[in-house]
């Protein structure tokens, strides 16, 4: 069985600027993530948990191409497996990109206590008490980092 995550990289072209929230439960920050439904694409999942989780409303109609890099996890596998009778689950990562050009309030939900913009640099968004797969799945992958440099470049 395959599952799919993502994590939304929502990032404001105009001041090099991207959205990471604060876990109500664990109090670490991270960029929205969730896992996606049956049927559902990458970016629906990306915009439905952006819409439940810090109340931004963004239609899929207004992006006719939205960038994402896919890999498969062995990290979500090897954590997930415990949850699932010890059987090994094949975890997707889709990492979605969303431009924007402008900086919008973030609302509490029952899961996020706050959101903030952090510029795009290693040091700004480490000095913030991470989730651990947020390190480790994006500031830490070489191959997803460069991907997403890639995007920013596209933008400028």
């Amino acid at each position: 069985m395959i599952r799919k995550k993502i994590f939304l990289v929502l990032y404001n072209y105009t001041e090099n600027t991207l959205l990471i929230v604060k876990d109500r439960k664990t109090k670490e920050w991270s960029l929205i993530s969730g896992g996606c439904k049956m049927n559902e694409d990458y970016v629906e999942c990306a915009l439905r948990e952006l819409k439940e989780e810090v109340g931004i409303h963004i239609s899929k109609h207004n992006y006719k191409h939205v960038p994402i890099y896919e890999y498969q996890s062995d990290y979500f596998s090897n954590l997930f497996k415990s949850k699932n009778n010890n059987k090994l689950l094949q975890y997707n990562v889709g990492i979605v990109f969303i431009p924007i050009n402008n900086n919008i309030n973030v609302k509490e939900s029952n899961e996020i206590m706050e959101g903030k913009w952090c510029n795009f640099n290693y040091g700004d968004i480490t000095k913030n008490n991470l989730w651990t797969p947020f390190q480790t799945e994006i500031l830490d992958n070489t191959n997803v980092l460069n991907w997403l440099i890639e995007q920013i470049n596209l933008i400028e």
